[in-house]
Formats: structure tokens, sequence, C-alpha cells
């Protein structure tokens, strides 16, 4: 019973970040937060990391870890990771980091709801595996239970401090249905919001833009030539937030007047 108590307490301590998966901009790699990065796996950085499921403890993907400048990329092997779990279909990933680079993989569905039923992925890895003896590099790793003597071993382990994991944000995000646009940065001042999206959902006034750490900032939106776009405040969340020409942000709402951010850069 301790031991099961223990485990949970342990959990809540881990490092997490989250990632929005977009078909064309997140299937060919994935790009881990800087900070994160510097935070919690810079000692820690090899040539590899361990991806595994958080629900399910029966296999591991293997991946190739990049770097490049202060960036550090999950390349080959992020695809296998994406096909095995049917991913790319705007689904929301939480990382949680376990140290020594593995990293717990928890996936929400676009209706909110977290993914249980893993049943078909061994199945579709074994599918994979036959057609070829030899394992490619980044394939996911032989399927197999993981070992209890680990387990007690990381439950024992006394955790540094840990980021706050942004319960409230993820909460907020998988109540609904996710509604969001995405929009390549070209002009520093304002954004335009499709008007598809506007029309159903958004009206002239202030909202609040979120970033991914929980940080809000106020922003108007106005019409212009018979759209509306983020102007005033827009400009000041841009440079807080380090967005550059050409970075695409996703802007998902989460409540009548505020949206998250999310920013893919290139």
């Amino acid at each position: 019973m301790g031991r099961k108590i223990l485990r949970k307490v342990t959990e809540k301590k881990r490092p997490t970040f989250f990632q929005l998966i977009h078909p064309r901009l997140t299937t060919e790699h994935l790009r881990i937060p800087p900070k994160f990065t510097l935070k919690y796996i810079a000692k820690d950085l090899s040539e590899r990391a361990t991806l595994k499921l958080e629900r399910s403890s029966e296999c591991s993907w293997s991946v190739i870890v990049r770097k490049s400048g202060r960036d550090v990329y999950l390349k080959d092997g992020w695809q296998e990771f994406l096909r095995d779990n049917s991913l790319g279909d705007k689904e929301f990933l939480v990382f949680i980091y376990d140290g020594k680079m593995r990293f717990s993989v928890k996936i929400f569905n676009k209706n909110g709801c977290e993914r249980m039923d893993f049943h078909n992925i061994k199945a579709h890895q074994n599918s994979t595996v036959s057609k070829s003896t030899k394992r490619p590099r980044g394939r996911p790793r032989k399927c197999s239970k993981a070992n209890s003597a680990d387990k007690e071993v990381k439950e024992e382990e006394e955790e540094e401090e840990y980021n706050d994991n942004p319960a409230q944000e993820y909460a907020e995000l998988f109540e609904s249905e996710v509604r969001q646009f995405t929009s390549t940065i070209y002009v520093p001042h304002n954004v335009s919001i499709p008007k598809s999206f506007s029309t159903e959902y958004l009206s002239p006034g202030e909202v609040s833009l979120r970033n991914s750490k929980g940080k809000e900032w106020v922003v108007k939106i106005v019409e212009s030539n018979g759209k509306l776009c983020f102007s005033a405040g827009w400009k000041a969340f841009a440079e807080a937030n380090q967005i550059k020409f050409h970075d695409v942000c996703t802007f998902q709402l989460v409540s009548e007047k505020r949206l998250v951010v999310h920013i893919c850069r290139k």
C-alpha cells in the first residue's frame, strides 16, 4: 500500500512538456522546448532517447537525438512512433521525463479524451519487424515487460526541483473538442484570424492569449478589411515569446475569451 502511494507522489514531480501533433509540421521531427532541455536533460543528453507509453509498458521506441545550436530534436524513429500509435491528426501529447533520456508519453485524442486502448500496437510492430530480420535505425525496440526492480528503484529515488505541471491548462484543453486555427507569422504587428473560425467562435473585443507556461497577455481583436485580426497587445505577446517571421502558431480556444498559443519555430 505504501509503495503505491509513494509511486503516485513521485510521478507528480516528474517534469513534463507537451506537444500538439500537426500534420506536416510535427511528423518529421519533434523539437524539445529549449528551456526544458536546459533545465532537465542537458546533463543527460545522448545520441538516443527512449519513448514509452505511460499507460502501457508493453513496448518502447528508440529515437535518434540531434542537436542544432540550442535546439534538441527527436529525429529518426519519431516517425515510427507516430505511425505505430496512429498519430498525426491533432492529438495532444504529454511527455513525462523519467531521466537518462527516457520519456513516458500520454496521448490525448482530439476529442479531449486520454487514449487508454493500445491493443493494436504490438501487432502493428510485429508486422513491421517481420518484413526484415534486421531492425532499421530508429525502429521500435522489441516489446518487453517493464522490469519490476527498475520500478522499485525509480520509486525510491529522490527527486530534484521540478517544474509545475500545467494541469489547469490540460484540463481546459481536454474538456471540449479541439477548436483551433493555425497561422504562419508574416506580419509582426497583427495576425489575421480565418473567417470560418472567427464567425463561429470570436468577435471584436479583448481576449487572453496564454503561452505554454500559463502566462497570459490581453490582446485586442479588431475588424480590418472584412476580417478579424489580433491587434493591440499582439506585438507584446510576440516579443515576450520570441515569435519570429515564418514561425507557425496554433491558436487553441479553451474558453470563450481565452486561447492557448502553441509555437512551432522555423
